[in-house]
């Protein structure tokens, strides 16, 4: 960077006019004083023939972007890119001569029209994506230059104009909204020369997230993506995890999330997801933590080892609470009369009593205010100043289970048979930490069943600590037809629920048919 003494704020730095009102700029503000650190550079050779503006002079600025230590601008169809290490110099060095630190000016062209609506720096260069297609700007060689620089149109899928494609890491996912449910797709760019591969990944559910979604965000790092809509209070995200090697995709997995408030903004950073919602006339930001950093004074602990110890188990869990706060983020008043503790909490509470909820994290004790004011709520028949807790909105989780089929392997390859008589007796699974939870058996012309589990001990020794299991292993009794019924697993109470595997028992008949 260079440098002048600041007191000579009308003097000339290698053909910069450090007078802000030169040149129809703008007079400075009151914070930047008498100079500006950031200015265009002006043309110190040549004329608007051999030197011409910038084709972004006199059009909107839809995008900016770095690559290859220059500064690039997004102007309808046109990509200018300044200097390398010199951002806002966008004229050439000589009017007679070129050179590779010339700064680049190209249009993205098409049969339709090409204005670029987002932008992408990758690996191999910088995609570009208009409504209609997606370009790739690149070069062949060492040097990025004039000279170079190409752009190459690579596919032509919809892209929504509010939805901002996201880098996973290896590859680029891209949603449009045009036609009557959204649609998602992963885009993996090869090579310059190849067409890249482009996967659907809302394939499987085409009918799961509405058209009118206009905000993204993702992690690579954790690898999700989050759709939603601004001022909606539902959330969808893309779940993959990449088993290392090339098209080893292990898990790709779509679910939707209810969140308290109405969605104003939303971003991964840190570890960490972070919503800002607008709940009642209050604007709340809220973290929630991806991997939990658990502290004694916001968590419960199950087992009597130490935690982080490998020979004597035990671990810290938090609630599952929205708008979760904990004793220091509240104020406690506690009437010795009428054995009531009133909370103040830092926002407005919503919903009145419905879904407040406070667990007691030395025993897990779960408890229901019994009124609610504005920022206050009371509690019954209890002195919460000297206890640690938990509190805030509950939920209900909710899981699908699929239809089973019984599988055959066959040269390494899976095959299921889909037209035997299968008949499903009950469905096994391992739990790890678990709450209660409820399994909801429906299905035609039969009464709707539920079925209550839980990692919770009844047990007298449990009563001065929280009440769950590491590890347990239940049944649920079906007795159906597989294709005769659904399954639904609630998870309505403020505690961890962990399915670590799960398998079916059941009656496999071939109907004597010959299969191959």
């Amino acid at each position: 960077a260079q440098h002048q003494n600041r007191d000579d704020a009308d003097s000339n730095l290698l053909g910069r006019s450090m007078n802000p009102t030169s040149n129809g700029r703008v007079s400075n503000t009151a914070w930047q004083g008498t100079f500006l650190d950031n200015y265009w550079v002006d043309r110190v050779v040549g004329d608007a023939n051999s030197n011409p503006m910038p084709t972004f002079v006199g059009k909107a600025i839809s995008n900016l972007f770095f690559v290859r230590n220059r500064l690039g601008l997004i102007a309808g169809e046109q990509t200018i890119i300044s200097q390398p290490a010199d951002y806002f110099n966008f004229f050439v060095g000589s009017a007679i001569s070129s050179s590779d630190s010339d700064p680049i000016d190209m249009a993205a062209s098409d049969v339709k029209p090409a204005i670029i609506r987002h932008v992408l720096p990758i690996q191999k260069g910088v995609m570009l994506f208009s409504e209609a297609a997606q370009f790739m700007l690149f070069t062949e060689s060492e040097q990025f230059s004039p000279k170079t620089a190409q752009i190459k149109k690579m596919s032509a899928y919809d892209t929504g104009r509010d939805l901002i494609p996201v880098d996973t890491g290896t590859s680029i996912v891209f949603a449009t909204n045009k036609s009557s449910y959204t649609k998602v797709f992963e885009l993996i760019v090869q090579s310059e020369s190849a067409p890249p591969v482009v996967v659907e990944q809302t394939r499987v559910v085409p009918e799961y997230i509405p058209n009118d979604i206009n905000d993204v965000c993702n992690s690579s790092t954790n690898g999700l993506v989050t759709i939603g809509k601004l001022g909606s209070n539902t959330l969808y995200t893309y779940k993959y995890f990449d088993g290392g090697g090339q098209n080893q995709r292990q898990q790709s997995s779509w679910y939707s999330w209810e969140i308290e408030g109405n969605l104003v903004h939303q971003l991964y950073t840190g570890g960490n997801y972070f919503t800002v919602t607008k709940q009642g006339s209050e604007w709340i930001i809220q973290r929630y933590e991806l991997v939990v950093s658990s502290s004694s004074t916001r968590s419960y602990t199950v087992g009597t080892g130490t935690v982080g110890s490998p020979t004597a188990i035990s671990r810290q869990f938090e609630c599952c609470l929205d708008n979760m706060v904990d004793r220091s983020q509240t104020t406690e008043s506690y009437n010795s009369t009428t054995n009531k503790t009133t909370i103040t909490y830092p926002y407005t509470i919503q919903n009145g009593t419905t879904n407040l909820r406070l667990v007691e994290l030395a025993d897990g004790n779960v408890r229901t205010p019994s009124s609610v004011s504005g920022t206050q709520a009371v509690y019954d028949d209890v002195d919460l100043t000297s206890i640690n807790f938990a509190t805030g909105y509950k939920y209900t989780m909710e899981l699908g289970l699929p239809t089973y089929y019984f599988g055959m392997t066959q040269e390494g390859s899976g095959r299921y048979d889909s037209d035997a008589d299968l008949r499903i007796h009950r469905i096994n699974l391992q739990l790890g930490i678990s709450g209660p939870m409820e399994f909801h058996l429906t299905g035609p012309q039969t009464a709707d069943h539920i079925h209550y589990e839980s990692g919770i001990l009844n047990d007298i020794s449990t009563l001065n600590k929280v009440p769950s299991q590491l590890y347990r292993h239940i049944s649920i009794p079906v007795y159906r037809k597989n294709d005769k019924y659904d399954m639904t697993v609630k998870i309505p109470a403020p505690f961890t629920a962990t399915l670590v595997a799960g398998s079916w028992d059941g009656r496999y008949n071939t109907r004597r048919h010959v299969r191959k």
